[in-house]
């Protein structure tokens, strides 16, 4: 039997939720996510021209194959009456076209070539949040940037088709016995699924991106989650912007306006949720890495900074950690972390009590929130201090593969590293 758990994701404790949330949100400024979703709504509206032109093409095409389809929109909308001569005109166009002309050739390389603009510009915005955990580059990035292109585009087409089509087919009259009995649930039904079309469009192709153009193999149920995340809030953002646009619509001018601007900032807001949620992906599926380098880069206690307080406050207590007890080194008074000469292959956190260090020149007593044994974890020496437990403690080892790796991913851990080991350098020289 399919075990569904597996594509869930791990449960985060409350304390480890609101560390998580922390860095989306720093990590989101951090990469300078708002820019690379300007970047994005403006390839999409710089590539929605060439796009609609396709569609349009491909829905006249559908149109002249099917005249009881143009009937019956000609029929449902009383404007178009006026533009009976323009469309007979158009058929007669169309009706002297047998196959597909040079211009169609070109319309789709021009609409393929300007989409690209907007699919380049996500994957710039993901490679900013994955880039160094990604798996692959170059062929395969442009392999899945050509395939998201058709896709979106094969996905917009039938939807528009399926819409007009199912409009006609239930107008049938041979189908008017069958359908007037469940006229009602069946047009209920019809303007649900209308409705709701576009924001299933938009989860599938979020988690599609969200899957495969992160590279880093992250579980499907993170990536639901956040496509569930992406479609739900931006359909309430676009409740909010109707509401506005109701409220200035005082006339033509103000409405048209109004309509353009607001759809200048739903396309804005759509992207900046895909990159937030997509960023939400990153942080759950490195959270124990990210945590890692949080805590080593605690600010010391009694900063004048207050965000620096706030942040000591928020990651000393990392429970996400000590979930892991192979992680976790439970300790009485007395008891020995590592003795002088011993070979240290670890970095210490302490998550709870007192540590004293203890060399021939200095004694030095740690308490929560501090790191120590670095210096030898990095330089793979023996220890030159005994670390004893002062107090019932509870300590974190951190394996030096894990803690070298930590190295490359954040360049303030490397500093501090470096300073650490710089200091432990110049003390033996005395």
């Amino acid at each position: 039997m399919f075990n569904f758990k597996r594509l869930l994701p791990k449960r985060l404790s409350p304390v480890a939720f609101v560390q998580s949330l922390y860095l989306n949100v720093s990590l989101f400024f951090a990469n300078d996510l708002m820019s690379s979703a300007s970047a994005c709504a403006f390839g999409f509206l710089f590539s929605f021209i060439p796009v609609s032109m396709m569609i349009f093409v491909i829905l006249f095409r559908f149109l002249h194959a099917t005249p009881d389809v143009q009937n019956f929109i000609v029929s449902q909308f009383d404007f178009l009456s006026g533009f009976t001569s323009t469309i007979s005109r158009l058929n007669e166009s169309f009706d002297s076209i047998s196959s597909i002309t040079s211009f169609e050739v070109v319309l789709l390389w021009a609409t393929i070539w300007m989409s690209r603009r907007c699919f380049s510009s996500t994957f710039t915005g993901l490679d900013r949040i994955f880039g160094e955990e990604q798996k692959s580059k170059g062929l395969t990035k442009q392999l899945l940037i050509f395939a998201l292109e058709a896709i979106t585009l094969i996905m917009i087409s039938a939807g528009i088709f399926l819409v007009a089509a199912s409009k006609s087919i239930v107008k049938l009259d041979f189908l008017a016995y069958f359908m007037k009995d469940a006229s009602v649930s069946f047009q209920f039904a019809y303007t649900t699924i209308v409705s709701i079309f576009p924001y299933i469009l938009i989860f599938l192709i979020s988690l599609l991106m969200y899957k495969y153009a992160s590279r880093t193999k992250p579980s499907w149920g993170s990536c639901i989650i956040a496509s569930l995340g992406t479609t739900f809030s931006f359909k309430i953002l676009l409740f909010v912007f109707q509401y506005f646009v109701n409220l200035n619509r005082y006339n033509f001018i103000y409405g048209f306006l109004s309509n353009v601007i607001v759809l200048l900032l739903e396309v804005f807001s759509f992207f900046i949720l895909f990159f937030f949620f997509a960023q939400w992906i990153f942080v759950f599926q490195f959270f124990e890495t990210l945590l890692v380098c949080e805590i080593y880069l605690l600010p010391d206690s009694g900063k004048e900074k207050r965000l620096a307080e706030i942040k000591r406050l928020l990651f000393i207590r990392p429970d996400y950690l000590m979930k892991n007890s192979s992680n976790v080194i439970d300790l009485t008074a007395g008891e020995y972390i590592y003795k002088k000469g011993d070979r240290q292959k670890y970095a210490y956190y302490v998550a709870y009590g007192l540590v004293k260090i203890s060399s021939d020149s200095k004694t030095t007593i740690l308490t929560r929130g501090d790191f120590f044994g670095e210096e030898y974890c990095l330089l793979n020496r023996s220890a030159t201090e005994d670390a004893v437990a002062v107090s019932a403690v509870k300590i974190i080892s951190i394996p030096d593969e894990v803690f070298m790796g930590l190295l490359e991913r954040n360049p303030k851990v490397g500093k501090k590293a470096l300073y650490q080991i710089n200091n432990y350098i110049n003390e033996k020289k005395f």
